[in-house]
């Protein structure tokens, strides 16, 4: 019994001086605060692609869809004939999830005709 009490004891001393350890260290307070303003593009993390008129002049698109489905990441499913609505898809995620802007707006809403 007293040959095997200190190998017994040994994880437990381990495990309350990690303990001690993990105590001591403190993370410093944050403080996290917002306003209406808009931030620059500069601390955008977020991706974006933006399709020039010289762009569409080049590629000749008949629809709006057939112009994003070039680009990388967006893929549009053909969900019917051509009147039919269209779901966007871009980098996995769901077409209300994405933000589609032609001239500054919103086109990605089936609602706006």
């Amino acid at each position: 019994m007293k040959k095997i009490l200190p190998f017994a004891l040994a994880p437990l001393s381990l495990m309350i001086a990690g303990m001690a350890l993990a105590a001591e260290t403190a993370l410093p307070e944050t403080v996290v605060t917002a306003d209406r303003s808009l931030a620059g593009n500069s601390s955008q993390l977020d991706a974006a692609t933006v399709i020039t008129r010289a762009d569409i002049e080049r590629t000749q698109p008949d629809s709006l869809a057939s112009l994003l489905s070039r680009a990388a990441g967006v893929s549009i499913p053909a969900n019917g004939g051509p009147l039919t609505t269209t779901g966007v898809f871009i980098r996995g995620f769901k077409s209300n999830q994405v933000l589609i802007l032609v001239d500054g707006v919103r086109v990605n809403d089936a609602n706006q005709g």
